[in-house]
């Protein structure tokens, strides 16, 4: 299916399940993507060692709640082909802006 081996930007989004965490880690390993996941457990204890592994492969994990746009606040993150550094939304904005200087004479 390609759409599940594309970057997602929405509206549209793939779900897959999984019986291992190996099969998560090696499909995120095999990725050229890595912004963000979203992970569903009961017990957040029990899956700190799987976490551990996941922060190698992607920037942000989103613990019991969709993927989603972060805040302003947040900065831009991604790995590999996802993006490169990390940038907040006004870094961004001045980073795409072109400055000029007016100058009137009256």
């Amino acid at each position: 299916m390609r759409i599940y081996h594309e970057e997602q930007f929405g509206p549209v989004v793939p779900i897959a399940s999984y019986t291992q965490e190996s099969e998560i880690i090696d499909y995120l390993t095999d990725s050229n993507y890595g912004q963000q996941l979203s992970l569903f457990t009961n017990n957040i204890n029990n899956k700190l060692g799987f976490i551990n592994q996941l922060k190698n492969q992607v920037c942000r994990i989103n613990i019991n709640s969709k993927c989603q746009r972060g805040p302003d606040v947040f900065p831009f993150t991604g790995r590999k082909d996802s993006a490169v550094d990390s940038l907040s939304v006004s870094d961004s904005i001045r980073a795409f802006s072109i400055d000029i200087l007016i100058s009137i004479k009256l």
